[in-house]
């Protein structure tokens, strides 16, 4: 040990267990190179797995004591055909028993007694007369009388290959390559290229194996080295705190999923309830208690997914309310769009559009229940025939949000939005007049993208008109309503420049992406 230098003892002292049984294997067997598969097989300690020595040869790799080489090449397997082949036997090697045990038989005798189905007989029937193992005699299957020692030696390729799961391309003889096309033109076996993983010994890994018995280290204290004082003669092992370690990828909740939780938090604690619907909804509550008309082009197949089951949707009772809205209008406004409102299209079923058609039925409730003001949210998810690019889903989610209190005003819709979208961290966002059939004034809510260098719109807001909340409430009072998008929030937040990227799944992207809810 006095002749060891410094750096090799500072190497030596570093070692653990496993990477000692890793070295040891390459002493022992007087190797400077040997596969991983070999040192699994070789090893006495069944801990060292391949992947328990695929991570020893990291850290050796970092000490430099060892290298790693990579080699691909071509390896032959069984098919399910090959197995079952193996385990039931040859068509070929069952057939020429069968004949051997039945003399002159015929052609349809033998496919009919032997067992084989039609596939098998005519596979195995072609290869005996491929290989002059038998003769047709005026269709009589006869032995030739001069038969080769070896009639199936690709049965024994075969079995070879099923004993050790996997036969490498160095490890075939020149004779067996035409055996192997045949078994191959039969389906009985495939190939596929693998990567081989060799370590070799670099120069100081060599110079440290015969210095490896003489350092004994205490890697973990146990009972009997404290009692036995072992301790005060037994030298530690060093560790290095500044190594680099795997990172440690806990378990976490989707990012989508975190913002959702987040925006919830908002609005709860801005003192709002939550509203929740069913995504299948009838054209009454989604566009007619809205004040959208039926000839209105959202409501066309191009915008909206309409479903053929179920047919027909169950509306309100007193419809005739939104009805009268659209015909004639309402007390205080005298609008209309005019023409005859169709019950049977409001009663059309959909996937709702935007996640206002559960504002619509929350209005309509309060009012039944006499719970005016009030304050509701929701997260859901809505559904729009859009073509699918960097910015546009068919399927995206929105955050909905109104206010009914006769106090409120057109200034409070922009506060509230303001609260809401500081909390979420956006630092240019513009409100611009906007036209939507349900809201007057009306607003839209845009954040500017830092990559692609433009606005992008995130949702309406404005003031419910009269002729959607006095059929649904019973009376003309203010009712704000704002439904900006979440998927472009999420965007934002997340450095995201493409909306598809939010269903993708990337393993990767989810492992980096960092917890918002702390």
């Amino acid at each position: 040990m006095s002749s060891m230098s410094k750096e090799m003892k500072k190497i030596i002292y570093t070692l653990s267990t496993l990477e000692r049984k890793v070295l040891n294997i390459f002493k022992e067997h007087n190797k400077d190179c040997i596969a991983v598969e070999e040192i699994e097989k070789k090893a006495k300690d069944k801990q060292l797995t391949r992947n328990v020595i695929l991570r020893v040869s990291l850290w050796l790799q970092r000490k430099n004591l060892v290298e790693e080489k990579r080699t691909q090449g071509k390896v032959y397997t069984l098919t399910e055909k090959g197995i079952m082949a193996i385990e039931k036997g040859l068509p070929e090697k069952k057939l020429f028993h069968f004949i051997k045990t039945h003399p002159n038989t015929t052609i349809a005798e033998a496919q009919k007694k032997s067992q084989l189905s039609k596939e098998e007989f005519s596979v195995a029937l072609g290869f005996l007369k491929k290989n002059a193992v038998i003769k047709i005699v005026k269709g009589v299957l006869l032995i030739e009388e001069k038969l080769k020692k070896d009639l199936f030696p690709h049965e024994v390729l075969l079995n070879e290959i099923y004993k050790k799961k996997i036969l490498s391309e160095s490890q075939i003889t020149q004779e067996q390559r035409n055996t192997l096309k045949l078994l191959q033109r039969r389906g009985l076996i495939t190939t596929k290229q693998e990567i081989t993983i060799t370590l070799c010994l670099t120069k100081a890994g060599r110079e440290l194996l015969p210095l490896l018995s003489e350092v004994e280290l205490i890697e973990a204290l146990t009972p009997d080295i404290i009692t036995s004082k072992k301790w005060k003669t037994t030298p530690f092992r060093s560790y290095n705190v500044s190594d680099p370690v795997p990172p440690r990828i806990p378990g976490k909740r989707h990012y989508v999923n975190q913002v959702i939780e987040y925006i919830r938090r908002i609005w709860i604690e801005l003192g709002f309830e939550e509203m929740y619907g069913n995504v299948v909804e009838s054209a009454y509550w989604c566009f007619d208690a809205l004040y959208v008309p039926q000839d209105h082009p959202a409501r066309e197949m191009q915008d909206t997914f309409f479903l053929k089951q179920p047919k027909k949707a169950k509306i309100p009772k007193d419809y005739k309310k939104v009805k009268t809205a659209h015909e004639k209008g309402v007390s205080q406004s005298w609008k209309s769009w005019g023409g005859t409102w169709s019950k049977s299209k409001a009663e059309e079923t959909v996937l709702r559009t935007h996640t206002t058609v559960l504002s619509a039925r929350t209005l309509a409730r309060i009012a039944e229940e006499g719970k005016i003001p009030g304050k509701f949210f929701s997260v859901g998810i809505c559904f729009r025939n859009e073509k699918v690019d960097w910015s546009h889903l068919a399927e995206f989610r929105q955050v909905e949000g109104i206010v009914v209190d006769p106090d409120v005003t057109f200034t409070h819709l922009i506060g509230y939005l303001k609260i809401f979208f500081e909390k979420l961290g956006f630092k240019e966002i513009r409100f611009r007049p906007a036209y939507f059939p349900y809201t007057e004034p009306s607003l839209e809510i845009e954040v500017f993208h830092p990559v692609k260098k433009k606005w992008l719109e995130l949702g309406g807001a404005g003031v419910f008109r009269p002729e959607v909340t006095e059929p649904l409430l019973g009376t003309d009072i203010p009712v704000l309503a704002w439904g900006p998008g979440l998927d472009r929030i999420v965007m934002d937040r997340y450095n995201i420049n493409d909306i598809r990227t939010l269903n993708a799944n990337d393993l990767s992207f989810l492992r980096k992406t960092e917890l918002w809810l702390k």
